[in-house]
């Protein structure tokens, strides 16, 4: 029995009352059972399903932060913008519906492309790097938050976060997919930049070729390279060299690139991201392209196909605009 809650303690001439210490035993008791019950429920049933009021009242409490992030109760914490899979393309977050606005989407071809004077030559500051690779589920990132690289773009100066990888591509060209897209995820260095300029996003395309000197070109050692496990984190020995996954040509005027705003491919689904697309891709070997492909098959979030790659969302209004009409263009 709680707390002494129903003991009696006998006092003078053989009359029994409670204990006033008991009492207080038996408050604070019921107070902790009470939170721990409480705490226990809500990490069960976070937003409060079958209970009635609570439950609308914690949905509309979850709409009010959904923007925000986190959304926690008594301590625990969830996400929900990490609660999607790439089986299902209706994401939760309403940000995510096709606005025209969202990515990836078909680039077409050069007879859509537009012509802008500003689209100078990117250029990378990527230096070789301690690297952190890290499965989450949903892709395979080599974290690079820690390091000084950067990436000077016409729309400013960003620093790279991290590099996604995706199986196949996500962007198109006329449809057609390459074996994978490599994303480099950037923000930017401005303390207080504009809304419509908070992040920029590098795109390589990956075809089957020759051994990528990034990676081992044994098949077993690279499968040691990435985690397979989601949560695991590897630590690579030694620095990492970026260079290796952008096009020979990047720095150049024939480093041909497409620009468009666009969208992350994933929840949130946050709008207004700078998307600069190489045309030309680099190259792996047949061997490199099946370990990245038998990882991403074991993410939780891949599709039946074992795909981890947005389906394509419509173009709209928007314009793709083509660094060098004369440069390498995609086949």
């Amino acid at each position: 029995r709680m707390g002494g809650l129903n003991e009696k303690t006998p006092i003078m001439g053989g009359r029994r009352k409670y204990g006033v210490g008991m009492l207080i035993g038996a408050c604070i008791g019921s107070l902790i059972l009470g939170m721990l019950l409480t705490a226990a429920f809500a990490f069960m049933n976070p937003f409060g399903l079958g209970s009635g009021s609570a439950c609308t009242e914690k949905h509309t409490y979850a709409a009010k932060v959904w923007k925000e992030g986190n959304i926690s109760f008594y301590g625990l914490s969830y996400n929900p913008d990490d609660d999607f899979t790439y089986a299902d393309s209706h994401w939760a977050n309403p940000t995510c519906k096709d606005s025209g606005m969202q990515s990836p989407i078909d680039l077409e071809d050069q007879t859509s492309w537009g012509v802008a004077a500003n689209l100078v030559p990117l250029k990378a500051g990527y230096s070789p790097s301690p690297l952190q690779v890290l499965n989450n589920g949903k892709a395979i990132l080599f974290d690079f938050a820690k390091s000084d690289n950067w990436m000077l773009t016409p729309g400013g100066n960003y620093s790279l976060l991290n590099v996604r990888f995706h199986y196949p591509s996500e962007h198109t060209f006329n449809g057609a997919k390459y074996e994978m897209e490599i994303q480099f995820f950037h923000k930017n260095q401005k303390r207080h930049p504009p809304a419509d300029n908070k992040f920029g996003i590098i795109s390589v395309f990956v075809k089957e070729g020759q051994a990528n000197p990034a990676f081992p070109k044994d098949e077993y050692k690279f499968s040691q390279f990435l985690p397979t496990v989601t949560g695991v984190q590897h630590n690579i020995q030694g620095k990492f060299n970026l260079l290796n996954l952008l096009p020979q040509n990047h720095a150049s005027p024939s480093g041909q690139y497409l620009f468009y705003t666009g969208s992350l491919s994933r929840p949130p689904c946050s709008e207004n991201v700078k998307y600069y697309v190489y045309t030309q891709p680099i190259e792996m070997s047949r061997e490199q392209i099946n370990v990245f492909s038998s990882v991403t098959k074991l993410l939780p979030a891949a599709d039946k196909n074992g795909y981890n790659a947005r389906p394509i969302q419509s173009r709209g209004p928007r314009a793709v605009l083509v660094s060098n009409p004369a440069g390498s263009s995609p086949p």
